[in-house]
């Protein structure tokens, strides 16, 4: 668990199976910005590469945002260890979308276990409506879930680990907003140059250096 607040904080789908065909929509808007704007708009490690879209090359995860999200640093526990952990999250009335991205440079370049402890607090808080096994790519291990809270709203949560690094994605919203599914069809993995490290899905690079 993330060592915080305890805070884990679309229209309903048939599936909590990510949906590619919107994912790379979303991700081409960005990226025909970003070919005309490299030097779009930065804050520290932070760049907005097109409209409520963000990038962090060095924690090298890139998210869509409804507006942009603040970030935090924490220590995030693990089999007795910690590691330390960025958070980017943005809160808008009673929505919340974070992504966490946690650094195990001094641990294994992924782990199913890993990513199976770190759902564990999620299943705790409502009733799980949908749970699949999905990896981001071959060899990169993910969970995704939809829950349902008794206060009649959802956390939907991603789940995966690859080169190191931990992503935790939530969308915490209203029963039915569709954007809690398209924030989470929007988070995307990037190498060291950019490129998405799912390149069966898309070819596409942000304006990172290596």
């Amino acid at each position: 668990m993330v060592v915080s607040d305890p805070q884990f904080a679309g229209k309903e789908d048939n599936s909590v199976l990510k949906t590619y065909l919107i994912g790379a929509a979303l991700l081409a808007c960005g990226a025909l910005a970003t070919m005309g704007a490299v030097s779009a708009a930065e804050e520290g490690d932070q760049r907005a590469i097109a409209k409520d879209y963000y990038v962090d090359c060095q924690h090298r995860v890139a998210a869509r945002f409804r507006a942009k999200p603040a970030m935090r640093d924490l220590q995030y526990s693990e089999g007795g260890k910690m590691f330390p952990a960025r958070e980017y999250h943005l809160e808008q009335g009673m929505d919340r979308f974070s992504v966490t991205v946690v650094d195990f440079t001094k641990g294994p370049a992924a782990a199913d276990t890993i990513v199976e402890n770190a759902v564990a607090p999620f299943r705790k808080l409502g009733d799980i409506q949908e749970q699949q096994p999905e990896d981001y790519a071959p060899g990169l291990p993910g969970r995704q879930l939809v829950i349902f809270t008794p206060d009649s709203r959802q956390h939907r949560v991603t789940i995966y680990m690859a080169n190191h690094r931990l992503y935790i994605s939530d969308a915490f919203t209203a029963r039915g907003d569709y954007g809690a599914l398209q924030f989470d069809q929007s988070v995307v993995i990037i190498g060291p140059d950019g490129a998405d490290q799912n390149n069966f899905v898309s070819s596409l690079r942000y304006p990172c250096g290596k």
